[in-house]
């Protein structure tokens, strides 16, 4: 996908979603829910000044179309794929057609692209599909948003989303949006913190390209950062970038710990030492990892990553480019090692110094990995979520409402996952 496409769900008012039919590549309403058939690719062509030109392509790669008697079906690429896209103030979206002039519209099960009034064009509500744990960074202040939790309170501040208080779920209900924070708890419109959700922790959601957005709480405003504090709650925005915010699904950020208890950290700029009793953002590490291959790279808090120099150093100074940046990962009883680009294994000089000097690996070349900005799972596979079912206790990978796992972390690097 382009950096510019989104992926959603379209929903009437009525609740059901808009759903490419394996057969015959019929389009309907049947549903709803959102699983892959209600998944659809808006790529944006042009998103100059108020004209927004898009495409809707389904989970087989087809795009949606109208004929030219306005009956909607998938097909392959052209000019009637086309839709002019319309924001409309409530945050729902509505299509018509570029080559029709006609609008796309629903009557029961049916859909059709041929309502040529424009004074009550059908309206659409996006529906993100995207994985509902999200960070969310401010564009004007170029940080993440961090709760606060001995204040009650969401600030702006974060320079990346490295621990679990910048991690929320983006939460979908009845065309509404609520924040959930780490601690489960929900962020109002006020920038407080309640149990459970409610009409003030209700928000609607304003996509726009390249997930960015607004967040709006009716007559009370804008969602926004304030002043110099960052502090987040509703009001009239001063100025419309002051409020936009882009959607990420964050990376994980992990701590390494050795057999002595000591945290792996970034000192004296770019060198590597596993000699801190305490964790600082020198000692955090983005988690990119291959799934293709055993591969995975550790990028610091400044963009950096840690590279194996010559003859077998380990620094903080490595770029993208550089391929002596990947380490293979080996995991063992609970525990990792990291194998450097020289086939050795990390292992620490006496004075704490990470080097790639060994040949086989033992307890001083095992780590104990952390999730830091991960307080809790939802785990999804290509056929939905990870839960269980609803008449049974049994766990399946199709489900369309995901369930939270707590993570209990116990001894060796081993954690339990606990249902909610």
């Amino acid at each position: 996908m382009s950096s510019t496409d989104v992926s959603i769900g379209l929903v009437t008012s009525c609740g059901d979603y808009l759903t490419a039919e394996p057969s015959k590549n019929h389009v309907s309403l049947v549903t709803t829910s959102l699983g892959p058939k209600q998944i659809w690719d808006v790529k944006f062509k042009s998103t100059e000044g108020l004209q927004v030109l898009v495409e809707l392509h389904a989970f087989n790669g087809m795009t949606l179309q109208p004929d030219i008697n306005g009956s909607m079906k998938c097909g392959p690429s052209n000019e009637l794929s086309l839709f002019l896209l319309e924001y409309q103030s409530n945050g729902s979206w509505v299509f018509k057609s570029l080559r029709l002039g006609t609008y796309l519209v629903s009557n029961v099960d049916k859909v059709f692209c041929s309502q040529k009034d424009a004074t009550n064009p059908q309206q659409w509500i996006p529906h993100l599909s995207m994985h509902p744990q999200i960070a969310l960074y401010h564009l004007q202040s170029k940080s993440y948003v961090r709760m606060h939790y001995t204040q009650g309170q969401a600030i702006a501040e974060a320079s990346a989303p490295f621990s679990e208080e910048c991690i929320f779920l983006f939460h979908f209900d009845h065309g509404k949006y609520h924040l959930q924070t780490s601690d489960l708890s929900y962020l109002t419109t006020e920038g407080q913190l309640l149990s459970k959700p409610s009409k003030q922790t209700a928000f609607v959601l304003h996509l726009k390209a390249g997930y960015m957005m607004t967040l709006s709480a009716g007559e009370k405003g804008i969602l926004f950062p304030h002043s110099r504090s960052g502090l987040l709650s509703a009001g009239m925005c001063p100025s419309g970038m002051e409020a936009v915010f882009i959607i990420k699904r964050p990376k994980p950020w992990i701590t390494l710990k050795t057999c002595s208890n000591k945290y792996v950290t970034i000192n004296y700029g770019v060198e590597v030492y596993a000699r801190s009793e305490n964790i600082t953002e020198l000692s955090l590490f983005q988690y990119e990892s291959n799934l293709n291959r055993d591969c995975v790279r550790l990028r610091t808090i400044t963009g950096q990553l840690l590279v194996q120099r010559r003859p077998a150093n380990i620094l903080a100074n490595g770029n993208d480019s550089e391929k002596t940046t990947y380490f293979t990962l080996e995991w063992n009883k609970g525990k990792v090692r990291l194998q450097a680009a020289n086939k050795l294994y990390l292992t620490m000089k006496p004075i704490g110094q990470m080097i790639a000097t060994a040949e086989q690996p033992g307890p001083n070349e095992e780590f104990i990995l952390r999730l830091m900005n991960r307080p809790f799972l939802i785990l999804r596979g290509k056929c939905g979520y990870i839960a269980t079912d609803f008449h049974s206790a049994q766990l399946r990978c199709s489900q369309s409402k995901y369930e939270i796992i707590l993570l209990t972390l116990c001894k060796g690097g081993f954690c339990h996952f606990q249902g909610k």
